[in-house]
């Protein structure tokens, strides 16, 4: 699941946020999934990995070897250059901001 749980701060308090002291694993991990799915249709996810003759499931696999490579944020670019090079011309394209 890693990659389609959006990463967020998420508050548990009563009314306030998106989940109560006693939501259920279940209930809280359906809003992440859910806020995964708002994301993925707010960037256009399925159109750009068509563009680039990938899957969202690729993309979102290259994305999270980005992140998981980098201890910041600043990081990122260079972590998709070294993929770019490594990788070659298609996989390039998945990586341009």
């Amino acid at each position: 699941m890693e990659g389609f749980l959006f990463s967020g701060t998420y508050e548990f308090f009563s009314g306030t946020y998106e989940f109560s002291p006693t939501s259920s694993p279940d209930e809280i991990l359906a809003a992440m999934v859910t806020r995964f799915k708002r994301a993925a249709e707010d960037s256009d996810l399925v159109d750009v990995a068509r563009r680039v003759g990938r899957t969202p499931l690729e993309i979102m696999t290259i994305a999270s070897i980005v992140q998981a490579e980098s201890t910041d944020k600043r990081d990122m670019p260079k972590i998709a250059r070294v993929w770019r090079q490594a990788r070659g011309a298609r996989d390039a394209a998945l990586l341009d901001p």
